[in-house]
């Protein structure tokens, strides 16, 4: 199977308040297949998050990253902004929905960014919370649900533009373990549906067992 997602000597640095250069990243080079759901794990403070925000294209990296041809560091913030909105789903440990939007109107969100029409957006969004098992919640507000529904409407938001790939930063951290394996159910149902390419960083074996192949980080580098 081809790569998708092909990164060689990435490499990320910051000068905190305008100190020292603190490099975060350090020559990190790995490859992804199309559709491959890869965990991304290691200590805290070794780079995970860092690798992900890298892959999207949201901080500055040195070296090549390219997904299916696009070189996404060497984009204008402006461009890169744009591919994101067409091709990046990204789900986050702390659920970030809007509080006072429903559970449909927090998922078609981003649709109306991407200037998706509205009814099209609507079919999908409804389609997913059905898919999810979510379909009686859908005018609910994020207060009326548990942990587990929350997460479940930030994979629908993240997958109603239909992107290529979604990155996932601890998205079962606030879960208990039986939500947890209901999170990663739902995520590769959504590779099953739309063959989305998943990265996932998690410190949790369960859930990185469930992937088809582990990276494992240490002090900005890929060890293993």
């Amino acid at each position: 199977m081809a790569s998708i997602i092909q990164l060689k000597d990435v490499t990320v640095t910051v000068r905190p308040n305008n100190g020292h250069r603190i490099t975060i990243l350090k020559n990190v080079s790995f490859d992804i297949d199309r559709s491959e759901i890869v965990a991304v794990m290691g200590p805290s403070g070794s780079g995970k998050s860092t690798l992900l925000h890298a892959m999207s294209g949201l901080i500055p990296s040195e070296g090549d990253i390219e997904l299916d041809g696009i070189k996404v560091n060497k984009l204008s913030r402006t461009q890169a902004a744009a591919w994101r909105l067409k091709n990046v789903g990204f789900v986050f440990q702390a659920f970030y929905l809007q509080s006072y939007l429903t559970v449909i109107q927090n998922i078609i969100t981003p649709g109306s960014f991407a200037s998706i029409p509205k009814q099209d957006v609507m079919q999908r969004a409804m389609g997913l919370l059905e898919r999810l098992g979510m379909s009686d919640k859908a005018e609910r507000y994020p207060d009326e649900l548990s942990g587990g529904e929350m997460q479940r409407v930030a994979i629908a938001r993240a997958m109603v533009c239909t992107p290529m790939y979604v990155f996932a930063d601890e998205p079962t951290g606030n879960l208990d373990a039986t939500n947890a394996a209901h999170i990663i159910d739902s995520l590769l149902e959504m590779r099953k549906l739309y063959g989305a390419t998943i990265i996932i960083v998690t410190h949790s074996p369960s859930v990185a067992s469930r992937c088809d192949r582990v990276v494992y980080m240490k002090d900005g580098a890929i060890y293993e």
